[in-house]
């Protein structure tokens, strides 16, 4: 019984020593989610087509490059605009519009058979100067704007973090932090320019939906339960509302229990009827290192497996495309910075996360499909990774599971392939045989 534990023992650190000497000779760096082949805008499609409406996506400015408007017509299906339709941009001067911007982007959109995301009617920051808060400007801007758009856009941001930190409605500054302004809009109307905003987008644009969106609700309990609060008021007076935004400015500090927080969150706002939307996600790393880049990985699972497992969770969208372009790099308050936190790196290559929003996409799909013959064809035994090919890739995947390295592998049913009901070692060893010629399959 020793030596059998021994043996046991020192296969174990062997598989796990060969696994890191062979998948760094071969660079492939990553391995705990599984690469595939698939965009993520194709396993959203096929997630709707099965009945599970999502959408994956992203923000971009009118001015984004051709190789980032690739990256978002093959990886997207939803988009939304940076800072083009935001009030400064389109009404720099009283009286003036500029819808240059956002016409350029919901055209791309449309052009591309994606869904366009309005972003945003009433914001406290970065006003231009002539915006006095009062409801007469209010409701013209909205009707004016909302009246251009009107029959483009699938859902609106129509107010933008109105609810402080403390779970106060945001009327004055009740801090220094660059978060912690005050509202024109709260201070000039009362906090009844929130309902009276929603109803003057309905007028707007009765069609689209309308969302409440901010920051910090997915792991700040006092600011989620004042939001929750004002939600619920909203709900049962009949006030138009359609949805929440939870923005997904994440830390490194983000961790698997504050995404089950976050899954009881979701809970409660799809029990007051409200779809849910994860819309500015970027999810700073601890550090640019291989090991950093890999926590960052689960952070972005944690997050796109609890919005998978919530029905009323309807799409996810990432900040920005490479970390080169993200806010975060040089943000107005220090306490926003964050390393690397898109899914593309620098040169626009798919980083970890972005491996990571793919394996929880495609779990999600795998489970709203019919199970899988258990009869599994020969040419699909063997690729757990579901790229097409049986190498030494899906060999590693099922030894780093057997040893726990992963929680699991990719396709279970193309991974037992000596069919025993179990995945281990053996079945690493009969596909590692197969690749290197030494047997005809199995």
């Amino acid at each position: 019984m020793k030596f059998k534990k021994n043996f046991i023992g020192t296969i174990k650190k062997m598989i796990i020593f060969l696994t890191v000497f062979t998948v760094s000779s071969l660079s492939i760096v990553y391995a705990q989610y599984a690469q595939t082949n698939d965009s993520l805008r194709s396993i959203a499609e096929r997630l709707t087509a099965k009945g599970r409406e999502f959408y994956i996506g992203c923000a971009v400015p009118s001015s984004f490059s051709g190789g980032d408007q690739t990256i978002v017509r093959t990886e997207f299906n939803i988009v939304t605009c940076e800072n083009d339709m935001k009030i400064g941009t389109i009404s720099p001067n009283r009286g003036q519009y500029n819808y240059g911007g956002g016409d350029s982007l919901v055209n791309f959109a449309q052009s591309n058979n994606m869904v366009f995301h309005g972003h945003c009617f009433i914001w406290h920051k970065y006003l231009p100067g002539w915006v006095d808060g009062t409801k007469s400007t209010m409701d013209t801007y909205i009707a004016n704007v909302g009246a251009h758009f009107r029959g483009k856009i699938y859902v609106w941001d129509v107010i933008n973090e109105a609810i402080q930190r403390d779970g106060s409605f945001r009327i004055n500054a009740i801090g220094s932090g660059g978060q912690d302004g005050g509202s024109i809009w709260a201070q000039r109307q009362g906090v009844k320019y929130l309902e009276d905003a929603l109803r003057d987008a309905h007028q707007a644009d009765p069609n689209a939906k309308l969302m409440y969106n901010d920051y910090a609700i997915e792991t700040n309990d006092a600011k989620f339960n004042g939001m929750f609060a004002m939600l619920q008021d909203f709900v049962s007076r009949g006030v138009p509302i359609d949805a929440v935004g939870f923005q997904g400015h994440l830390y490194p500090e983000f961790s698997q229990a504050d995404a089950n927080g976050l899954a009881a969150k979701m809970q409660r706002i799809a029990d007051l009827g409200l779809e849910i939307y994860i819309t500015e996600v970027d999810g700073g790393a601890p550090d640019t290192s291989a090991s950093g880049l890999q926590h960052q990985a689960d952070i972005y699972y944690w997050l796109m497996k609890a919005c998978l497992a919530q029905p009323m969770c309807r799409a996810v969208q990432v900040w920005g495309i490479r970390d080169s372009q993200s806010w975060r790099n040089n943000p107005e308050d220090p306490v926003d910075k964050a390393y690397a936190p898109l899914i593309f790196n620098d040169s626009g290559g798919k980083k970890p996360a972005y491996y990571a929003i793919q394996q929880a996409m495609l779990e999600a799909l795998n489970a709203t499909e019919p199970s899988p013959s258990p009869s599994p064809q020969p040419s699909s035994l063997g690729d757990v990774n579901n790229n097409g090919v049986v190498d030494i890739t899906d060999a590693l995947l099922i030894s780093q599971y057997y040893v726990g390295l992963i929680p699991s592998v990719f396709n279970a049913a193309n991974a037992d392939v000596n069919n025993d009901g179990a995945i281990n070692i053996i079945d690493a060893l009969l596909i590692a045989r197969y690749y290197v010629g030494l047997i005809p399959g199995f």
